[in-house]
């Protein structure tokens, strides 16, 4: 069985095409869907413009039945694939479908959507084979991007705030997540 990110799955990724994330719940890493397809299998990708969603029926089905199904997903545009980040100076973006209906930052904070996500396992977590750690997403520790309402969508101008501690990119133009 071919590991996350083997070529030549990974020939159809080009940088800005828009695309659906979501963590690979049988084979570990990220399975990448451009259309209606699986277009490759990758151990981190970087989106931009990223908006979080989940579906409320297979959110009710995985409570209701007790069992594993993807639900939850990430739509934006590929910056980078396969670039072993180092995700330490980030914070954590997860969902689990047993406590929360949305992705969250780890105190719970909601989050709807971020200028950058990098979606990576986290290099805390010790299993026996690399490509079945779980995978999260990963957004900088920088205020530029966090309102009172949580993190904003997509929308922003680059400019001289830009964070050069973290690389976060300009502020957003906007308050409120996008729904």
């Amino acid at each position: 069985m071919a590991e996350p990110g083997d070529a030549p799955d990974t020939a159809r990724l080009v940088p800005g095409l828009r695309v659906r994330v979501h963590y690979n719940l049988h084979r570990g890493g990220f399975s990448v869907v451009a259309g209606n397809r699986v277009a490759a299998n990758v151990a981190d990708i970087t989106l931009t413009a990223v908006t979080f969603r989940v579906q409320p029926a297979g959110l009710a089905r995985i409570r209701r039945e007790g069992r594993r199904e993807v639900c939850a997903y990430a739509t934006g545009l590929i910056e980078a694939f396969q670039t072993a980040p180092d995700v330490t100076a980030m914070q954590k973006v997860a969902f689990n479908p047993h406590r929360t209906d949305t992705f969250t930052l780890r105190d719970g904070t909601p989050v709807h959507g971020a200028p950058r996500v990098l979606f990576a396992p986290d290099p805390a977590d010790r299993a026996v084979r690399s490509n079945r750690r779980p995978g999260y997403g990963w957004i900088p520790r920088c205020s530029l991007h966090l309102d009172h309402t949580g993190l904003c969508g997509p929308y922003r101008q680059p400019g001289p705030e830009d964070c050069q501690r973290c690389g976060a990119v300009g502020r957003l133009t906007h308050a409120g997540p996008q729904a």
